[in-house]
């Protein structure tokens, strides 16, 4: 979705019987008052297991008009990664969906956070099976 030059939306559970969770990322736009547009993607055939996928990025057919990258990881225990920034004066948020992930000798757990800059580049282990995102985004 993007709220261009607004939009209004909601979110709700409409069922009474099974909890809901899911995380509303926002990122603003490099233009200010493009339209309003919604569009679902499938981006099923871009996750990988034990791999860092990149699913949304400023060239694919989203057109989030920003430079964001964002990529989603599904590791197995012990697990160990390196993730590359993709662009110039971004840094990356990495949230963790479930399980825990060591990163530069620091452990997360499920539900936390770091924002991660001046650098080209971390690596990433998985210290259980776990699963996490990775929000690129330009630092200016």
């Amino acid at each position: 979705m993007s709220a261009g030059t607004g939009i209004m939306h909601i979110e709700y559970n409409d069922s009474d019987k099974e909890d809901l969770s899911f995380l509303q990322i926002w990122i603003f736009p490099k233009t200010k008052g493009t339209e309003p547009r919604y569009n679902n993607y499938d981006v099923s055939n871009l996750l990988k297991k034990n791999d860092i996928s990149l699913f949304l990025s400023p060239n694919n057919e989203a057109n989030i008009n920003q430079d964001a990258w964002l990529s989603w990881a599904n590791l197995d225990k012990d697990k160990t990664l390196k993730y590359d920034l993709y662009g110039k004066n971004t840094g990356v948020y990495v949230f963790v969906l479930e399980g825990e992930l060591e990163i530069d000798g620091v452990k997360f757990s499920q539900r936390d956070g770091v924002g991660i800059t001046e650098t080209d580049g971390f690596e990433i282990k998985a210290l259980e099976n776990a699963e996490a995102i990775f929000l690129e985004v330009a630092m200016n």
